[in-house]
């Protein structure tokens, strides 16, 4: 859903750039809008992390309802989406992994479902930034 279009069909992309830091981009090609989402989880004490999460809306590379409209509209539409879609996503997704979150813990190997990916290598990269937490260090 994409207030204030219903059902959008959506090509999405999410980039993880290191520990912590994920950038998803997510085009209604014919709505004519592009989503753009930063996410980030900063430990800031033992079992206590910051979750920071921006939200850009704007006008779609490609041909789409908003797209074509005169540029300021255009602008001034996705402007205004910002906030409503923030807390849709807050919401339906973020909202959706706070309990999985709360109970999350450690295990090796990882429990893996398909499409999770390179998550191996990705963890024995990672273990060099938690030398000393029990489990995770080298």
């Amino acid at each position: 859903m994409l207030p204030p279009f219903g059902p959008v069909r959506l090509e999405a992309t999410f980039t993880l750039y290191g520990l912590g830091l994920m950038h998803g981009r997510l085009c209604a090609p014919r709505a004519g809008l592009q989503l753009d989402v930063v996410a980030s989880a900063r430990p800031v004490e033992p079992w206590e992390v910051h979750f920071t999460v921006g939200v850009a809306v704007t006008p779609a590379p490609a041909n789409g309802t908003v797209s074509s409209l005169p540029r300021p509209l255009a602008k001034a539409l996705c402007r205004a989406m910002v906030p409503l879609n923030l807390r849709l996503l807050l919401a339906l997704e973020v909202g959706q992994d706070v309990p999985v979150f709360a109970r999350k813990r450690y295990t090796s190997p990882p429990r893996l479902a398909r499409g999770d990916g390179p998550i191996r290598p990705y963890r024995k990269w990672a273990a060099q930034f938690y030398t000393s937490t029990p489990g995770l260090g080298r």
